[in-house]
């Protein structure tokens, strides 16, 4: 008894010490190894000892598969535990396969004076009993959401050659210590594997080098990429505030049908700009001019509760009064932009500037979840900018969409999401994306406007 203990205890911490050296220096993605010794462990201690070599084993791969639990708690997760065990049962099918194809097949233990039957036994042990544990470990990966697809070919090949390379190189290396009696016979095997072995791992870790290094600057493609195109967006926006800008300043009367005109050629392309707005300058003298407003549309605010009330008096008013699209955003008709507070400095802040300024975010509506953000450009009718102000055009923009639309630009590997950091004390999340093996590239500040 005390003799299997002993067994089972050193083969554990092989198994284990090889395994995580190995996962230490050589792995790919943390999930797959070029050259993995374990596998050679397994089986060779299952040619040697049998029954006697199952527990030191199991209890090796188990451990082994546990260490890349982020963090210990992470083993009370039934998932997580369950996955570790469940590979751990595919290591030990495959070394317990490849021992019983070569003790039943073969019909004799791997007989390392027979280059015939070394060859065929190491066949048979290596690369193709080794498709179990490479399968079993990938399809649990690829299921749990823990690769991508693309990935899960690459994880399969890369496990399935580190376990064949680990049986051919460590199987006959194991054996040849524990059946030659001769020191020298020892030697003419163990010398050749660890010199194989050496030149496979250092071969390895030199071309995982440049991957790694490829993929870094493939990485930093997407951002500058993905940045580029969060920049040729945002111009996009400001451009069509321009152009509608001008638009407006060079007539005295653009009547809805002109406007809605003009705003529908300008979104066709832009899925993120939810709607294009004429925000007119109304003072109290001129809210009862027909040419200046429709006095069928009552000038409104919104009270806390997200009712509307009619506004207060104001010696200035700024009211929507064209909204394109008009769908789903009859209710914002007449609402006097002056009478919220966050709006209000950011419609100041643009006219003092004469630029391009961003509105705090908020909800188009209190039961929306997802935040939208104005982009406000002030309209002068006259180089005297002080003399003839006639009010603002306003995009409506949707972040989300906006995230979407650049996700997509970049094939769907890049997701962006976007901050409010106006506030240092209190930034807030604008749109975010969860995904499950979401990393972060990059987090930089975006200069817009002002």
């Amino acid at each position: 008894m005390k003799n299997v203990f002993t067994l089972s205890f050193s083969l554990a911490c092989a198994y284990f010490f090889s395994g995580y050296l190995s996962n230490f220096l050589f792995a790919v993605n943390g999930y797959a190894v070029a050259s993995w010794p374990p596998a050679g462990i397994a089986l060779a201690s299952f040619l040697l000892w049998r029954r006697r070599a199952y527990a030191g084993i199991f209890a090796g791969a188990a451990f082994v598969n546990l260490i890349h639990l982020d963090n210990a708690a992470d083993i009370l997760n039934w998932q997580v535990l369950l996955q570790a065990i469940a590979v751990s049962c595919a290591v030990f099918f495959q070394a317990w396969l490849g021992a019983f194809l070569i003790i039943r097949v073969i019909k004799v233990p791997l007989n390392l004076s027979s280059l015939r039957l070394s060859i065929q036994s190491l066949v048979i042990g290596g690369p193709l009993c080794c498709v179990i544990a490479a399968g079993v470990g990938t399809s649990l990966l690829f299921f749990n959401n823990i690769i991508s697809p693309p990935a899960a070919l690459s994880t399969f090949i890369t496990w399935w050659i580190g376990d064949s390379i680990g049986v051919l190189v460590f199987t006959p290396l194991v054996l040849a210590i524990f059946n030659y009696s001769q020191l020298r016979h020892r030697l003419q095997v163990i010398l050749p594997a660890l010199l194989i072995y050496a030149i496979i791992s250092v071969s390895f870790y030199g071309a995982a080098s440049v991957k790694k290094q490829k993929d870094i600057q493939k990485q930093e493609d997407k951002v500058l990429m993905a940045q580029s195109a969060i920049n040729q967006k945002l111009d996009e926006v400001a451009a069509h505030l321009s152009l509608l800008g001008a638009f407006l300043a060079s007539s005295d009367q653009v009547i809805l049908d002109e406007f809605n005109h003009f705003t529908s050629k300008q979104l066709s392309y832009n899925e993120e700009i939810l709607a294009l707005n004429w925000v007119p300058m109304i003072t109290a003298n001129s809210i009862n001019e027909p040419a200046q407003w429709d006095k069928s549309v009552v000038i409104k605010q919104r009270m806390a509760n997200g009712q509307w009330q009619p506004a207060l008096f104001s010696n200035t008013y700024y009211p929507i009064k064209y909204i394109y699209p008009i769908k789903n955003m009859q209710d914002l008709l007449g609402f006097d932009l002056n009478s919220d507070l966050h709006i209000r400095d950011a419609l100041n802040k643009a006219k003092i500037l004469n630029e391009l300024v961003l509105s705090e975010p908020f909800k188009l509506a209190p039961a929306d979840e997802e935040l939208s953000v104005l982009f406000i450009s002030p309209v002068f009718g006259a180089p005297d900018i002080e003399g003839d102000f006639k009010g603002f055009v306003i995009a409506l923009v949707s972040l989300a969409k906006l995230s979407e639309a650049l996700s997509f630009d970049s094939g769907n590997e890049v997701a962006i999401g976007f901050t409010d950091i106006n506030k240092a004390d209190n930034k807030q999340a604008l749109y975010s994306v969860e995904h499950d093996s979401m990393t972060l590239l990059k987090d930089y500040q975006l200069l817009i406007g002002h």
